[in-house]
């Protein structure tokens, strides 16, 4: 899951605003996508007026791609950290110590149908 800021300002679409062009921007809108680019929310305001559709196709577009980065760039650093990770862990063996032989159940009987 990733998100980011886009917004309009001065007319020229933009990717990922500082808190100084938020404030300034026409157009202010938030994208959310999941890591396969479906999208979890776009919420979007015309801080200064309204905007049109085809700025709004461009925004979410532009959003869309932002978070495609951010999905790549989690998906690299999970695969780097995942043979550290497994270095680290305990051997499947030591995660579960098998129950004693007490504990064995007896095996099922068959149904006389």
């Amino acid at each position: 899951m990733s998100a980011v800021s886009v917004g309009i300002i001065g007319g020229q679409p933009r990717l990922d605003l500082c808190y100084e062009e938020d404030v300034v921007a026409d157009v202010d809108m938030n994208i959310v996508c999941t890591g396969t680019g479906d999208f979890v929310e776009v919420q979007g305001t015309g801080e200064q007026g309204v905007f049109h559709r085809r700025e709004l196709d461009q925004l979410v577009d532009l959003g869309a791609a932002g978070c495609a980065v951010l999905a790549r760039a989690q998906a690299a650093a999970l695969a780097a950290s995942a043979p550290a990770a497994a270095a680290s862990a305990p051997p499947a063996s030591a995660a579960r110590p098998a129950p004693p032989a007490s504990a064995a159940r007896p095996a099922p009987r068959a149904s006389a149908r």
